[in-house]
């Protein structure tokens, strides 16, 4: 499944280039278009690069497979419908994760995360013209959603923090250094060219384990950072916090709301992509994936 969610988090993996030692391997063949293992090692690493072993490393492997068939069918498609995102809001996007004050091998690493921003508004500006919008659930529907998810309905540990999240340590320490010397964070930001810093709730599970450590006891208002994560270097700034607790009615209504919602829609994407397999082509050579 595509999805949008932690894009500038995957890109900034993206970007992590590798140089080729040998050929790419043909995988399989997508109506008549090869796969081969630079698209998958991309891939790979954009997804967080898990060094696995036996039964879960096979998993992973037909899932990251799985996954680039789905993308290239659905790229298939948006091209043959000419669906073509406006370059100027995918240099922005790019810009916005900090390209401007990358360093030059940093810059040399990430020579494809323009064309990945592109190909990701394709599918997503696909997906919005083919998927119609799910009917509302009523009331009892949500209610039976709740009752299956009771988890659903208590609300997490929470920070509100504000952060910026750079691929490179030298802006990062740039804007630290802004910081340091009295600037907030969406001023620093802002006079890099940066976005991201407004201050949100989020919970504490979303936060990569390296900030995360550092937000649950960092002082309100001091300035954290940087800190590595597999995401880039993230600057940030702590506000406030909530512990865990239960959500009011009408809250955990709108979420099941939410949540049952998103849950059709990905059903719908999931039975227009087994659309797009059927009516394609796919011959994928087991012995070379097995070499991955």
């Amino acid at each position: 499944m595509i999805r949008r969610a932690g894009l500038a988090a995957v890109l900034l993996l993206a970007a992590c280039g590798r140089r080729d030692l040998a050929p790419p391997e043909i995988l399989g063949e997508i109506n008549n278009e090869y796969l081969t293992t630079d698209e998958y090692l991309h891939h790979f690493k954009a997804r967080g690069g898990l060094a696995l072993a036996g039964p879960a490393r096979d998993q992973l492997k037909a899932m990251l497979v799985a996954e680039l068939v789905d993308r290239r069918l659905l790229l298939t498609e948006a091209r043959r419908r000419r669906i073509k995102p406006v370059r100027e809001d995918v240099r922005r996007e790019f810009d916005a994760l900090g390209r401007k004050g990358w360093e030059p091998v940093d810059r040399a690493a990430a020579w494809n995360v323009e064309d990945d921003i592109y190909e990701q508004r394709q599918i997503e500006l696909l997906l919005r013209r083919v998927v119609p919008a799910p009917d509302s659930p009523g009331r009892a529907a949500v209610a039976a959603w709740l009752a299956g998810h009771p988890g659903a309905a208590v609300r997490p540990p929470r920070i509100r923090i504000a952060q910026v999240v750079v691929h490179s340590s030298a802006m990062a320490n740039e804007l630290r250094g802004a910081m340091m010397r009295g600037a907030t964070l969406p001023a620093a930001a802002r006079s890099l060219r940066l976005e991201g810093a407004e201050p949100c709730w989020v919970a504490e599970a979303d936060l990569p384990d390296e900030l995360r450590d550092v937000a649950r006891t960092a002082v309100y208002g001091a300035v954290l950072g940087p800190v590595a994560s597999e995401y880039g270097y993230h600057v940030a700034v702590v506000s406030d916090r909530r512990p865990a607790g239960a959500l009011p009615a009408a809250e955990s209504d709108r979420l099941g709301r939410r949540r049952l919602l998103a849950e059709r829609r990905d059903e719908a994407v999931r039975r227009f992509v087994a659309g797009l397999r059927r009516g394609a082509v796919i011959r994928l050579d087991r012995d070379a994936i097995g070499r991955l």
